[in-house]
This record gives C-alpha cells, structure tokens and sequence, in this order.
C-alpha cells in the first residue's frame, strides 16, 4: 500500500523531469533558429539545473549551444563533466573515450583556434568509425584554415569515393564546392559540375 504509492510518486516526478527536459532542448532549438540568443542562455541555465553527467543527449546539446554562443569556459566545464559521467569506476584515459564526446571536445579545439589539436581528434573518430562523416568535414574545416586547401579537397574526395552515400551530406558538399571555386578557378565549374552530377546520380539510386 503505502511502498506502491511512493514508488509511484517518484515515478511521476521522474516523468515530470524528463517532460521538463524534453520541453527545454525544444525550445533551445527553436531559440537556436531564431537567433534567441538572450533567451537561449536562460533555457540552457534551466537545462543544465536539472541534468547531470549521467543525461548525455542534454549534455551534449547543452555542450552545442555554449559553442553557438561562443562561452567556450562553459563548453570546458561541461566536457569534463561528460568525461567524469564517461569514465566513473573507468582507468578515464582519452583513449577509450566514444567519438561521440571526441567529435564535441574537437569542436571546441576548432573554436579555439586550436586546429592541429582538432585535427588528431577527427582523425581519430574517423579511424574508428570511417562512416563519421562529420569528423571528416570539420577535419577538412581545419586544414583549410592551416593554410592547407589541397589536403583537404583530398580528404572530402575520398570520403566520397569511400562513402557513396556521404555525397548527401550538403554541407560537405557544399564545402568542397566552394574549395573548388578557391583551389581551381579555372576549373571550378567543371569540377562542381560532376560533383552535382553524382549526387544526383546518387539520389536516383534511392528511388530505382
């Protein structure tokens, strides 16, 4: 009797939480395409009150919209509580850390202008899960801010050979078009020609 009713209160308050989570990321999305910025710092602070380490797909949105606002101290702090909720009981070496929290800690590095850094982080998300393109694109982000534009048309290209499907990816699609406007002026419009080509192509086989 009274054990099942407060196993049930709890229950409900635990519902009620993750309704108020669920209700929270929606509106720092909505506030993230308008541009909310002013509104999008209270939501977060809300957000974060309610999550811990452990609420992963919080923490990395939280993670996201810090980068979006440029507080990248608060992007620090929320990446080493990702790593704490990773690692607990855990040696916590880098090393056996998923892609997923590599791919955000790498974001950062960009951010931060940190690019040879970023870049050994993508590398490695793309060495153990080839099929993470967006690794792959932020890798190529870099290079070109090293100076380094052939290197990473070289990269997106062989994503493309490696990956068909990846030619759906419309950002690196776009980010390859417009390193061919830079790289090849002579040649830019031949060469984004058969890049249109083959996502078209692409795109045909999926409907047969």
């Amino acid at each position: 009797g009274e054990g099942g009713d407060l196993g049930g209160s709890a229950e409900a308050k635990d519902e009620s939480m993750d309704a108020r989570k669920a209700v929270l990321k929606l509106i720092i999305y909505i506030c993230i395409k308008k541009g909310q910025i002013e509104t999008l710092t209270d939501v977060c602070g809300m957000l974060l009150e309610t999550c811990t380490e452990k609420d992963m797909d919080a923490m990395y949105l939280l993670i996201r919209t810090y980068l979006f606002t440029c507080d990248y101290p608060t992007v620090s702090s929320l990446l080493a509580k990702v790593k704490k909720g990773l690692t607990s009981g855990k040696a916590g070496q880098l090393s056996s850390l998923p892609s997923r929290y590599r791919l955000h800690r790498a974001l950062l590095l960009t951010a931060l202008c940190d690019f040879e850094a970023a870049i050994e982080e993508f590398e490695t998300i793309s060495k153990k899960e080839p099929l993470y393109v967006l690794a792959a694109n932020n890798q190529a982000v870099c290079l070109v801010n090293l100076g380094r534009v052939s290197e990473a048309i070289k990269l997106l290209e062989g994503v493309i050979e490696e990956i068909p499907c990846s030619v759906l990816e419309e950002g690196m699609i776009f980010n390859l078009k417009s390193l061919y406007d830079v790289h090849f002026p002579t040649r830019c419009d031949q060469l984004k020609g058969a890049l249109s080509k083959r996502v078209v192509a692409y795109a045909q086989t999926l409907l047969g």
